[in-house]
């Protein structure tokens, strides 16, 4: 299935998440912010959109990841197709990554677990749950990976955390969160979060 977003044109297979109104949440506010970076990844990188809108508007190559193989041929055949440069390998989050970003960008699978899980596919799963425990370890792991002056940005959803629950989390990790902004849906409230270190612009210690 064929999906249009800005300039760009993305190949989605049924089993890689197809983006909705969380996925282009985030797009819209990379447009309209443009944050600068010399590199650049995006967690759970699905069919690639967020990555690929990054390396189209900063002409760099970006970083993105997920724990499926089909996202990160899908992610690799849509970066050609639109003709940027994305890297795209397979990482449990941060497992696999190496070195230190100064732009961390991901639309986790927020929703939380629930005890019907188990009779769900797994890659339809991983595609959608993750909640508290998944959002946590993206800011540990992104914590000790982020440049000094860099941000990690990422969609949540009241059905996980909430604004101030998001950022007590943050803070547990020397990290601050502000909330960029929100918007109300039938079924949960939409809110990007943008994290930064707590003593921005200096190195943390080991």
């Amino acid at each position: 299935m064929l999906f249009s977003y800005y300039d760009l044109e993305l190949e989605v297979p049924e089993s890689v998440y197809y983006p909705s109104e969380d996925s282009l949440f985030l797009c819209d506010w990379l447009l309209e912010n443009r944050p600068k970076f010399e590199r650049a990844i995006d967690v759970g990188c699905g069919c690639g959109i967020i990555a690929i809108l990054l390396a189209k508007l900063s002409r760099k190559e970006v970083d993105a990841v997920d724990v499926s193989r089909l996202a990160i041929l899908t992610t690799r055949r849509n970066a050609k197709r639109n003709e940027v440069k994305v890297r795209a390998y397979l990482s449990d989050l941060f497992s696999n990554v190496k070195g230190s970003f100064d732009l961390i960008v991901s639309n986790p699978p927020y929703l939380p677990h629930s005890s019907e899980d188990r009779m769900v596919p797994e890659e339809v799963r991983r595609m959608w749950c993750g909640g508290k425990e998944f959002i946590e370890r993206l800011l540990a792991g992104g914590s000790e990976r982020l440049r000094p002056n860099g941000i990690i940005v990422f969609v949540c959803s009241t059905l996980s955390l909430n604004q101030e629950e998001v950022k007590k989390l943050a803070a547990k990790f020397g990290l601050k969160a502000s909330i960029a902004k929100s918007t109300k849906l039938p079924w949960e409230e939409l809110f990007l979060v943008v994290v930064r270190s707590e003593e921005e612009g200096t190195e943390k210690s080991e």
